[in-house]
């Protein structure tokens, strides 16, 4: 039986969700102005929204607390 592996630590945590809504027009780090198609089921909801709003991957807002932990963190914790 694999045993469960326990999460990394984060050096900069704890996160929370910027406030968004569905509809709302954040502007995310890399993408300038987006739409907010959804939020993520990840263990901290996060907005998300397609690229150039033409439905080929969902991709994460990066706003606030998101930029923080892709900066600090290790791609495993971020992931």
């Amino acid at each position: 039986m694999a045993r469960k592996r326990k999460p990394p630590e984060l050096l900069g945590g704890p996160y929370a969700m910027p406030p968004s809504e569905v509809g709302s027009s954040p502007t995310c780090r890399i993408r300038g102005r987006v739409k907010v198609q959804g939020l993520s089921a990840a263990p901290v909801p996060w907005p998300w929204s397609y690229v150039n709003d033409r439905g080929l991957r969902p991709l994460p807002v990066v706003t606030g607390d998101l930029e923080r932990a892709i900066r600090t963190e290790s791609n495993q914790a971020v992931a």
